[in-house]
């Protein structure tokens, strides 16, 4: 293998270093994204359409006179308007939350509008990354030219917690397992399985995980100063346990028993981790043994902004 730098980088190595400029704002994963779909090359013969890309946007409330802005030198009164819109690329959702601001005098949506009243629309490129971006109050003049185009639309159902749906078909299925109930949900404590249980206990002031196979010794797989999530799968030699190593941070973790060649047969071994980040959070949302998919969301929570980013990604699982 050639392991000889190139001339450029060699010389680039010992150039002096420059002080970097900081930039304004680093944007959002959702915002990146969003940017790089942009900049994408058009396939031949695509049907794509570049210019006008369909999205839903959902209002979720709005503050009626909640501002004063300035606008052409006067000022002018405008709407607070909390905003969701999604967006799909590559088959998969991204939706972002932000604050809009429409002149009062120009109200589009009534206040009277209900939560959760969803519109279909197009935006042009700049318009999408203006209001992925977030970083700066959108000028009422752009937000009237998207509310123009606001055809109603079907209020999208919400997704079933399909986390909470495979703990309670669990629970069903096995009333020995201990449980606790919880915000309309199951907080389970324990799997069993033929071959082997993994339990959640406290010790030290600590939630601990541990795995403890039919035949061998107590294996401990996780711990943190806070609480964990079991999820049961319909693979029996899969499970899910999502870390809450505190209240802004979660993260989820795939295990698997036996059939990894450095692994012995009855040992759980973590196949897949998210990281774990500051202001994002995890969660199942699919998991599709046929298709060899799971699908997963990162929900970003963005105080600096006042919205909420989530992506949707696609994870093999064999």
């Amino acid at each position: 293998m050639n392991t000889f730098l190139p001339l450029a980088a060699i010389c680039a190595f010992f150039l002096p270093l420059q002080a970097q400029e900081e930039p304004d704002y680093l944007p959002t994963l959702a915002s990146a994204k969003i940017s790089a779909y942009l900049e994408r090359p058009v396939a031949k013969g695509s049907q794509r359409d570049t210019q006008n890309i369909p999205a839903t946007i959902t209002v979720e409330t709005i503050e009626p006179e909640a501002k004063t802005l300035e606008q052409d030198g006067k000022p002018c009164t405008c709407d607070l308007l909390y905003i969701t819109t999604t967006i799909h690329i590559d088959g998969l959702p991204i939706t972002f939350s932000r604050k809009w601001y429409q002149r009062s005098d120009k109200r589009k949506l009534t206040v009277n509008t209900p939560e959760n009243t969803s519109y279909a629309c197009r935006l042009t490129p700049d318009q999408l990354q203006t209001m992925a971006d977030g970083i700066s109050d959108m000028d009422p003049r752009d937000v009237d030219e998207i509310l123009d185009k606001l055809q109603p639309a079907a209020t999208p159902a919400p997704e079933p917690d399909i986390a909470a749906s495979l703990r309670k078909e669990y629970a069903d299925k096995h009333p020995e397992a201990r449980a606790l109930p919880r915000d309309g949900d199951i907080r389970l404590l324990e799997i069993i399985r033929p071959g082997y249980g993994i339990t959640l206990i406290l010790q030290d002031e600590k939630a601990v995980a541990m795995y403890t196979p039919k035949a061998g010794e107590t294996v401990e797989l996780l711990q943190n100063d806070r609480y964990m999530e079991l999820i049961p799968l319909p693979q029996e030699n899969h499970f899910i346990i999502i870390d809450h190593p505190d209240g802004h941070i979660s993260r989820l973790l795939l295990y698997k028993i036996g059939g990894l060649w450095n692994h012995e047969p009855n040992t759980p071994a973590c196949i897949f981790q998210t990281p774990g980040e500051y202001d994002i959070q995890w969660s199942l949302i699919s998991w599709d043994w046929k298709a060899g998919t799971m699908t997963i969301r990162r929900t970003e929570n963005l105080p600096g902004i006042g919205g909420k980013d989530t992506m949707d990604f696609t994870i093999p699982i064999r």
